[in-house]
């Protein structure tokens, strides 16, 4: 009958159904089902209120648009998975409401039941099971923000949550973006995000009908890839990291544009050599030197040397710092810099300036240049030949070991030199933006 209903609408065009709460066993069987059926499990007046919209906003979550504003107010914040259950429900009855303070559907016998899901056998549990997520300021240690919600397969369901917007403004903004790029690693295909509203649309996420949500969720609630793990204790739960610091694709201003790549870098011309000198003019300053202004052919054959040199740099000197962006793995994009004194099969070692783990650095054993996160696996790497005796600049890269397209990009943010900053030539160039 469920799949009927859904397919085809309640009686009447309504959402809602309703179902005792009295039985918790019974009641966890019929959140499952209902669950795995495309229902989201609310309650009200002591029942279980099971509603199937009419019309439903998703979002695949490696599409989360997160904005310059959110990232910059998401220093100081740390993600949590299934650690604190009890505190969210508190705050989220505490501080969520329909009309009034107190009048919030989740209940305590609600919330007892959404636990119970978790005892049941897998066959009745149906994939399904129920999470708490939270997000915590890091100075005071208080819980800033959180959501309860649910899976099933590789779709995940926010079902409600809180924010103590007043205390630690941006800290919603900051939970939703974290939450989102958390899924999209943890291999969900699909964010249900519920009813319409501004911010969830603002998020990127798309209305679709109640027949396509249906098609959504039976193609993927068998999924058993994807799993909502909490995140380690060091970058990943960090939610200024996870959301790619200020760089990484997906940026968006609040105006709603989308942010664009950073420049690449371009070589500094230098001063023209002595030759360049016989045809220029000159002008005194105000020490009475006289100042050197090149002819346009001058001009030209200084532009060529300085492009000759900056390409020979990078084939022999390493940058100081270069900057890696528009990875679906967004905790890797960012700044990385020269790890003086490392060497890896004799190449150089850079260092993500946030988080330490993170590594571009060249690999002995797979002989291949990689992002690497040195506490698990290494994401993407470099393509083509690897022999490069430096950071291969401006080279495609490679989904490796589990990264989330899109791979990124790598440039240098900074060209000084080990060498001093000499070329073959006796000539000096450097990077610059």
């Amino acid at each position: 009958m469920l799949p009927q209903l859904v397919d085809q609408g309640l009686p009447g065009g309504g959402e809602f159904l309703v179902c005792d709460l009295g039985d918790q066993r019974r009641a966890a069987q019929i959140v499952a089902l209902l669950v795995y059926h495309g229902f989201l499990p609310m309650g009200g007046m002591g029942m279980l209120l099971p509603k199937i919209h009419k019309a439903r906003c998703i979002l695949p979550p490696a599409k989360v648009h997160v904005g310059r504003k959110t990232r910059r107010r998401a220093k100081g914040f740390r993600m949590t998975v299934d650690t604190a259950w009890a505190v969210v429900v508190a705050n989220i009855q505490e501080h969520t409401f329909t009309h009034h303070k107190g009048d919030c559907w989740l209940s305590d016998e609600l919330a007892t039941v959404y636990e119970a899901v978790q005892q049941l056998p897998e066959a009745e549990r149906r994939n399904v099971s129920f999470h708490s997520v939270e997000i915590w300021h890091c100075e005071s240690g208080n819980l800033a923000a959180g959501e309860i919600g649910y899976t099933c397969g590789s779709c995940y369901s926010s079902c409600t949550g809180f924010c103590l917007k007043d205390e630690y403004p941006g800290a919603g903004s900051a939970q939703l973006g974290a939450l989102g790029r958390w899924l999209a690693r943890c291999g969900y295909q699909l964010w249900d995000l519920g009813m319409e509203l501004d911010y969830k649309i603002a998020l990127g996420g798309v209305m679709v009908s109640r027949k396509e949500w249906a098609d959504r969720v039976r193609q993927t609630r068998s999924d058993a890839v994807a799993r909502l793990r909490p995140p380690a204790e060091d970058a990943e739960s960090d939610v200024f990291s996870l959301l790619g610091g200020l760089e990484g694709e997906g940026l968006v201003h609040e105006g709603g544009s989308s942010g664009s790549r950073a420049p690449v870098a371009q070589p500094v011309v230098p001063a023209p050599s002595a030759d360049a000198k016989s045809n220029s003019t000159t002008r005194e300053d105000k020490g009475g030197e006289p100042l050197s202004t090149p002819s346009k052919k001058s001009k030209k054959k200084a532009n060529l040397v300085a492009s000759g040199a900056a390409q020979e740099c990078l084939g022999s000197c390493e940058p100081a710092e270069v900057l890696v962006t528009g990875a679906g793995s967004a905790v890797v994009n960012g700044r990385y810099r020269l790890q003086r004194g490392a060497r890896k099969g004799g190449r150089a070692v850079y260092t993500h300036a946030e988080c330490s783990r993170y590594k571009v650095q060249y690999s002995t054993q797979a002989e291949v240049w990689m992002i690497d996160d040195t506490r698990g696996s290494a994401p993407y790497k470099a393509e083509g030949s690897n022999d490069f005796p430096t950071v291969p600049v401006g080279r495609l890269w490679a989904i490796y070991q589990g990264g989330l397209a899109p791979p990124p990009s790598l440039e240098a943010s900074s060209g000084l030199c080990t060498n001093d900053g000499k070329h073959g030539d006796g000539s000096s160039s450097s990077m610059a933006l």
